[in-house]
């Protein structure tokens, strides 16, 4: 960059940062959030090998993977030019859809928003994430909501008769 500047072909370094941000030089270009890689070799031992692009910042391209020993999703931010990996078909593209359907309809119910968004980031489900994504699915929630209803409504009647009775007394 310093030698374009000296070049005057740009005329600043925030020039130069913009110009290899959008140009052909920018690193970054190729890596889109949702993307699956496969690596060549395993970042870590305990790393499954295909991971999906969660993030993508001024320094890193965030990957999600699954951790093996755990099965919890692991963070691990790499450089553009760390990443020996091969662009991937989408493995979980229906359950992707299922996903963010979703999450529209459990929009208003933060910890279920939290989960399925945690879902988004693997590359792909477990059979258990799979059921839980089942689950979800089903018409359980929706069910037991009208049953929590049902009983605060009863709760609300009852305690209201009581504040009744003791006020005819």
């Amino acid at each position: 960059m310093i030698d374009l500047i000296e070049a005057d072909e740009i005329g600043s370094i925030s020039d130069g940062i913009a110009w290899m941000r959008n140009g052909d030089r920018n690193p970054f270009r190729r890596f889109q959030i949702g993307q699956v890689y496969q690596f060549k070799e395993r970042l870590r031992t305990e790393l499954e090998i295909v991971g999906r692009v969660i993030g993508i910042t001024n320094e890193f391209v965030v990957f999600g993977l699954r951790n093996l020993v755990n099965m919890n999703l692991e963070i691990v931010n790499l450089r553009p030019r760390q990443i020996d990996a091969e662009l991937q078909d989408e493995p979980s593209a229906e359950q992707r859809a299922r996903i963010l359907h979703l999450m529209e309809k459990f929009s208003d119910v933060f910890p279920v928003q939290v989960s399925l968004a945690e879902l988004l980031k693997l590359p792909n489900l477990t059979d258990k994430e799979e059921v839980l994504l089942r689950m979800y699915e089903s018409d359980v929630f929706e069910k037991t909501w009208e049953d929590y209803k049902n009983q605060m409504q009863a709760m609300e009647v009852s305690t209201n008769r009581k504040k009744d009775n003791i006020r005819a007394a």
